[in-house]
């Protein structure tokens, strides 16, 4: 009776922890919804400069119309004499609950009172610092009006929570990343997730992977990128990367076209790396 009672015991102890972790990931999954929101209403309710001054992380990066640091690029500029808002519709996060992103559609009016002139989609990306979530990169495209959402979808979220990976682990996820970032312009479909999302300037958010090869095969050329940085969970299961790309229609009559990327990476089940979302947002050549 005594071994029956201790196993009994354990398993009481181990559904408990279990719950208790999922508690956790679905918390700081929340959490991560609820500060982009606040975000928003922010931008809003105080102005798109005191908004973005707020919540930018010190090391954050936007694009102006390349990668710049965030915080020192608000300060310096005057405020936009426009009203920026917008929603998030989709949104994931790492194991560890320190790395995640938000996405949706966004509208600028010239003042609150003037019919929307300008709409897309926006990707933050937010790290948690001090217990606190904070702006790590923000960029977006530009696109027709989209559809309001009317709520926050997300992949199946974690059940566990997990801990810091150790240093050799997140250096090796690190280094494949990068690796595979570095190729992955030249073989998309190699590395794109079963439910990726693809942006592209002048297009409505491209689901699943299916869709997104089809847009591409639509426009035949050569991407080339070149990678800026790479930026990883603690869990070493959700990272990113970004920089400069040019893509050269296989068409000679066209132009060649430059943009910045970004690329989210996931780990799956299989423990392979794939892509979730990737964006090219149209700049000038660097």
């Amino acid at each position: 009776m005594l071994r029956a009672r201790d196993g009994l015991l354990v398993v009481t102890i181990s559904l408990c922890l279990s719950v208790s972790a999922f508690g956790q990931i679905r918390t700081s999954f929340d959490s991560l919804v609820q500060a982009e929101r606040s975000f928003a209403r922010m931008s809003i309710s105080q102005g798109v400069k005191e908004a973005f001054l707020a919540v930018l992380a010190d090391d954050s990066v936007i694009f102006r119309p390349h990668a710049v640091s965030g915080k020192k690029w608000m300060k310096e500029n005057p405020a936009p004499n426009s009203q920026l808002s917008w929603e998030p519709e989709f949104a994931d996060i790492a194991k560890a609950g320190d790395l995640g992103y938000t996405t949706g559609p966004w509208e600028v009016r010239r003042t609150p009172q003037d019919p929307p002139a300008a709409f897309g989609h926006y990707v933050t990306m937010w790290r948690k610092q001090s217990g606190e979530w904070k702006v790590e990169l923000d960029n977006g495209i530009g696109h027709e009006r989209a559809k309001k959402p009317t709520k926050v979808e997300s992949p199946q979220i974690p059940k566990t929570m997990i801990g810091t990976s150790s240093k050799a682990e997140t250096d090796k996820a690190r280094a494949w990343i990068s690796n595979a970032d570095r190729v992955a312009a030249s073989a998309l479909a190699e590395y794109f997730a079963d439910d990726v999302r693809l942006y592209r300037d002048g297009s409505l958010p491209y689901l699943g992977r299916f869709d997104a090869l089809k847009k591409l095969s639509e426009v035949p050329g050569t991407l080339t990128c070149t990678q800026t940085d790479v930026k990883l969970s603690d869990s070493a299961d959700l990272g990113y990367t970004y920089g400069t790309a040019e893509f050269k229609p296989r068409d000679g009559s066209k132009a060649t076209e430059y943009a910045n990327y970004l690329r989210i990476w996931k780990r799956q089940r299989d423990n392979s790396w794939k892509i979730v979302l990737d964006l090219l947002s149209t700049a000038p050549k660097p």
